[in-house]
């Protein structure tokens, strides 16, 4: 699957023809769920071989939810993988505690 990025005006290139990936990397932010930040963290990540883990991991947590990355940060994942799943976790405590019910959305 080839990525694609919004880069001004509406002009999109996939992403392996992104220039500099480290900095686009660096410069995402979580923006929807977990999952869809995670998969462009990972993304990018890939065109940066050899990449150390726990600069990804510093920087996912750089462009984390405020209200996620609290959380997070308690549990100090050691992997990327570690602190997305932690991270989905978390995302989904804070949807359930805030608009009630369980987390697969019944109320009863």
């Amino acid at each position: 699957m080839v990525g694609i990025i919004q880069i001004g005006s509406g002009v999109s290139l996939p992403v392996q023809h992104v220039e500099n990936p480290f900095g686009v990397l660096i410069s995402l932010t979580q923006t929807r769920l977990v999952k869809d930040y995670a998969e462009k963290i990972e993304q990018y990540a890939r065109l940066l071989k050899g990449i150390d883990q726990d600069y990804l991991i510093g920087i996912f947590l750089i462009g984390l939810r405020d209200d996620i990355k609290a959380e997070v940060k308690l549990s100090d994942p050691s992997t990327l993988a570690e602190l997305t799943t932690k991270a989905q976790i978390v995302e989904e405590k804070i949807k359930v505690t805030t608009q009630g019910g369980t987390p697969n959305g019944n109320t009863s």
